[in-house]
């Protein structure tokens, strides 16, 4: 789901997996819910992120199971984003975000993986 600022929009009950980066991408968009969702075996599991546009925010995560998200994926100079890997659920710049009851588990680097503390 992205750029809309005002989605009000149910996402439930889907699967995501052994894919590359997200499961779940939330960009620029706010006011929904996601429910009864499992996303495993990628580098981040959900994320809720805001570029500046609009607000990514408002979302609810109701039931969801995410969990083994331990590929790496290198990070990508030219579009200013890090490496990543091992994450569950990333809140990046939203506002009112809310989870409960969620399963989120066994989201690790792989052996021997070394991401920076920080990148610019």
């Amino acid at each position: 789901m992205g750029d809309s600022p005002d989605a009000d929009v149910l996402i439930a009950a889907n699967g995501t997996y052994d894919n590359e980066l997200f499961g779940i991408f939330l960009r620029d968009a706010a006011n929904g819910r996601l429910g009864s969702e499992w996303s495993y075996g990628k580098c981040v599991g959900a994320i809720v992120l805001n570029t500046g546009a609009t607000v990514a925010g408002d979302w609810r995560f109701l039931a969801n199971k995410i969990s083994d998200n331990d590929k790496f994926c290198p990070g990508d100079e030219e579009e200013g984003t890090p490496p990543l890997s091992g994450i569950g659920v990333a809140i990046a710049g939203g506002a009112d975000n809310r989870l409960v009851g969620n399963v989120i588990r066994d989201n690790t680097r792989p052996a021997g993986c070394r991401l920076p503390l920080a990148w610019s």
